[in-house]
């Protein structure tokens, strides 16, 4: 029993209601809660605290790519995880990265079924020749050259043919998606690094193409005279992942 008027304290365990406190996480990182009648008046007490906040609420645990609309094609790491962007598993399913430019499933109207690339007959599809920008001209002595794609990194293969003065088309185009920004290169004698590009950028990991068509066109200001090789080129990095030159 203890005396009436007198508090009463173990004296075998100094105080630990004083000392007790909860390391809260928050979406500002980790704080301390002051839990009542808790004074930090020990020195390892606020030693071990200060180094729960230098730990947890400096380097909070990543999020997800993707999240946040837009992050899965901003060029960032946005959960600090190494990987950008498609590159990203947790970018999967993101528009960003499903979206596959001129094929017959993409946001156009008209377009006639869910394949990416696919190779039907049905008008408007994304095998369909585009409508020539120089009007079928095919007065180049390159016209009708093809080219078959080398494999040097990431699965690329398919054959280039020269269509007419400003149109080339890959025929069974194959490219595993992989990448920060790589795009359809033309040049002249294998150098790509001084050539111009006729695509977007085509990453769409872990999509990827198989044995599709694609159809690119010059621009306006180049002519056939500075092409006799096409590229994969990957463009921060000015690496060919395959390519190949012209012949008749």
């Amino acid at each position: 029993m203890s005396p009436p008027n007198r508090r009463w304290r173990d004296r075998s365990c100094p105080d630990l209601r004083r000392r007790t406190a909860a390391i809260v996480m928050g979406g500002k990182g980790a704080h301390v809660k002051r839990i009542k009648g808790w004074r930090p008046y020990s020195r390892m007490a606020r030693i071990v605290t200060l180094l729960v906040l230098l730990v947890t609420g400096c380097n909070m645990p990543p999020g997800t790519e993707g999240n946040t609309p837009g992050e899965c094609g901003d060029g960032a790491d946005n959960d600090g995880d190494g990987l950008f962007d498609c590159n990203d598993p947790d970018c999967g399913q993101s528009e960003d990265c499903t979206a596959v430019v001129g094929d017959d499933d993409d946001t156009s109207e008209g377009d006639d079924d869910t394949t990416a690339g696919d190779d039907d007959d049905t008008a408007g599809d994304d095998d369909d020749a585009p409508v020539s920008a120089c009007g079928g001209s095919a007065t180049h002595a390159r016209v009708g050259s093809t080219a078959v794609l080398v494999n040097h990194f990431h699965d690329i293969s398919g054959t280039a043919t020269i269509v007419d003065d400003c149109t080339i088309r890959i025929d069974a185009f194959g490219f595993d998606g992989n990448g920060i920004n790589v795009q359809i290169y033309a040049g002249q004698g294998g150098n790509y690094s001084s050539g111009f590009s006729l695509s977007e950028n085509l990453v769409n990991f872990p999509i990827g193409y198989q044995n599709e068509t694609l159809w690119l066109t010059l621009p306006t200001t180049r002519t056939l005279d500075e092409v006799d090789g096409l590229s994969v080129w990957c463009v921060p990095v000015g690496v060919s992942f395959g390519d190949g030159l012209f012949s008749p």
